[in-house]
């Protein structure tokens, strides 16, 4: 007992009081998503957000072949998609190049891995882009 008098609460006891506490929504502790209310909308918010090791993205720099100026990035939010891109080589020598990517390969960069290819053919050449 403590100084109170009262006994040690078990599991659901526990619960349902941590329930009133949050303003009768007992069914959130349950849920896990504790007392936070946001907005105090009845409780229509989305959970937080939890970074886990392997799900944050950066944006990826590519290595161009034979480059003579140009650069390319795929950025966080690219690979958080893990759709395909299409994207525009910088200017370089005075000319531009695109280079496309496919979902799959999209999400293999996100995951760590390497995928290659050819950009268009633009002032008489390509170029192989690869990101890693």
């Amino acid at each position: 007992m403590n100084k109170n008098g009262e006994g040690n609460l078990d599991r659901r006891q526990f619960l349902e009081r941590l329930g009133v506490m949050c303003g009768g929504a007992g069914f959130l502790a349950l849920a896990g998503t504790g007392c936070e209310s946001g907005g105090g909308d009845g409780g229509t918010d989305a959970p937080p957000t939890t970074t886990t090791p392997g799900s944050s993205y950066s944006d990826k720099s590519a290595s161009i072949g034979s480059n003579h100026g140009h650069s390319a990035t795929l950025t966080a939010a690219q690979q958080e998609a893990g759709d395909g891109v299409t994207l525009g080589l910088s200017s370089g020598n005075g000319h531009t190049h695109s280079v496309s990517f496919s979902a799959s390969q999209v999400q293999t960069i996100a995951a760590g891995g390497s995928a290659t290819s050819e950009s268009s053919t633009d002032g008489g050449h390509s170029h192989s882009v690869t990101f890693s």
